[in-house]
Parts: C-alpha cells; structure tokens; sequence
C-alpha cells in the first residue's frame, strides 16, 4: 500500500487532483486508517493508468468514469484499445515530423514547395477532431454544412483548395517582418477569407476567433510554427487590422 504523497510523487498527479477523484468516485482508495490517511494498493495504481490513458486520449472525466465503473469494463481489453490507439497516433506524429521536416528543409534551402507535402500527415480523422472544435466555438449546424460541402468537392478539388490555402499561408510567411497592416499582408488577408468561402463565410468575430484558435491551440500553432515560429501570431495581428481591432 501506498500513501497520496507517493501516489502522486509515482504517477505526476497532484494530491489534490488524487484527493478530487476520491470525491467523485474516479479513484476510491482502497484502504483508509483510523488516522484518515487513504492507501492505495496495485488496483489502485492499474485504475490510474486507466485514468491517465483516458485521459490521454482526450476523454472528460465524466467519460471516463461511466467506463471505469461499468461493471462489464474488462482492463485487458481497454489496454489492447490504447496500444491501437497509441499506434495510431505514433503513426500520425511519424508522418508530422516528415511534414514538418520537409517544410524545415523548403525554408533553408529555399527551394521549390509541394504544397501536398505541406499537408502531409493531416488525416481525416484529425479533420474531425478539428470540426468537433469547431462546433464548440461556432454554430454546430454551420460546421456540419462545411463539412458536406467540403466532402462534395471531391479529392482533386480539394487537393487545389489545400494548394491555394498552402499558397496564401507561404506568401504570409515572407511577410513576418513586415507590418501587419501593410498593403500587401493586408492583401492576402482578404484573400485567406476569400478562401475560407470554400468552407464557410466567417463574420467578423468568427476571423478574429479563427486568429486567436491559430496562437492558443497547439494543433494548429503546430503546424504553423512548422511553416515559420512566428506565422500564427503574426496572423493574428494582421486579422485585428482587417477587422479594425488595435493589435494585441
């Protein structure tokens, strides 16, 4: 048995996260002393993992809790289902560092960009985890109208759109260092929201939010830093000039 204090020194949790899983009834100890102190044995420490695997995965709480107390949750079972999905993902980022090494190479070397590679690694799936996003910040029913009008295009029309996108970002990145309200970063500002057309058309507060999703998301600030480190925030400053917003 184990106290809170190496609970949490062996698995990275604070003890007042461990002590907030005993009040909801995530992580019940399985002994309490007479003194109040809680022990956790080895069930204990495999529901952790449990909890922590979840957690990994982007499951909330409450998700992970209905799972864990179901009476026919099998552990064995759950681990087959992370090991897939941990190789999903080592899969994923495998294919990111090859994007983002590409576009390292196109920066140093200057020389010619394909513009598919510059979105290598973006599946499907990670697609949709963006469009269930999305449907947080906008209207679920917009982000659900994209999306069929995305799939409508068929995969040539959506190469030339990614193309077009990749085009607009590239040209935004040799302008870093200039002002964000300069005639031609302006330029291409009007025609990233032109772009945004084949998807959806933004309001105003929707392009500042869209800004601000690119600097404070890491998924995306990923993929822009992979283009230039400091491509998302200058975006950002140049959309608060498109939309009569002082630049942060």
């Amino acid at each position: 048995m184990i106290t809170v204090v190496q609970l949490a020194r062996l698995t990275g949790l604070s003890r007042r996260t461990i002590r907030f899983y005993h009040s909801i009834g995530l992580l019940v100890p399985d002994e309490i002393g007479k003194n109040g102190y809680r022990y956790y044995g080895d069930h204990s420490l495999l529901r952790v993992q449990q909890i922590l695997l979840f957690k990994q995965a982007g499951l909330p709480l409450q998700k992970i809790s209905a799972i864990l107390n179901d009476p026919l949750f099998d552990a064995s079972l759950a681990l087959l289902e992370h090991k897939r999905y941990c190789d999903h993902q080592i899969q994923k980022f495998q294919n990111l560092i090859k994007t983002i090494d590409y576009t390292l190479e196109h920066l140093q070397r200057e020389s010619n960009m394909n513009t598919e590679n510059l979105f290598h690694g973006f599946s499907p799936e990670q697609e949709e985890a963006y469009a269930q996003e999305a449907e947080k910040l906008y209207d679920p029913q917009t982000v659900r109208e994209s999306n069929r009008k995305w799939r409508e295009y068929g995969k040539n029309r959506q190469q030339e759109i990614l193309r077009e996108g990749g085009r607009i970002y590239q040209e935004l990145a040799l302008l870093v260092e200039d002002d964000p309200g300069s005639q031609p970063v302006q330029k291409l500002i009007q025609q990233w929201r032109d772009h945004m057309a084949y998807f959806w058309v933004p309001t105003t507060d929707q392009l500042l939010g869209l800004g601000q999703l690119y600097n404070q998301d890491e998924r995306f600030k990923r993929n822009f830093d992979a283009i230039h480190p400091a491509l998302a925030s200058f975006i950002l400053k140049a959309i608060e000039v498109y939309v009569g917003v002082q630049p942060s």
